[in-house]
């Protein structure tokens, strides 16, 4: 359950110099870390697609790239049919 609504992120330099992200990626990213309350979190494409005003398709694209350059990881639960994300640290 998502426990607080996110009405902006901020912005920083590091979150557009994230290595192999595009712009929007990066945000999606940044996004994911401000939900991401330490123990991962269940925001759904639909949500980061309508933050941004994109299509849940490139959210999914998005959340897959992430996951593939280790940037977040997620675990599907089919029981709850829920997807938590955790954000990964940087080493």
């Amino acid at each position: 359950m998502i426990s607080k609504i996110v009405t902006s992120i901020p912005v920083t330099y590091d979150t557009f110099h994230k290595p192999g992200l595009n712009m929007i990626q990066c945000l999606i990213l940044q996004l994911i870390n401000t939900y991401d309350d330490g123990i991962g979190t269940e925001v759904s494409n639909k949500v980061i697609a309508n933050f941004f005003s994109i299509s849940t398709r490139t959210v999914s694209r998005s959340i897959s790239k992430l996951e593939k350059l280790k940037y977040i990881s997620t675990i599907y639960d089919r029981n709850k049919a829920i997807r938590i994300i955790h954000v990964l640290e940087e080493e």
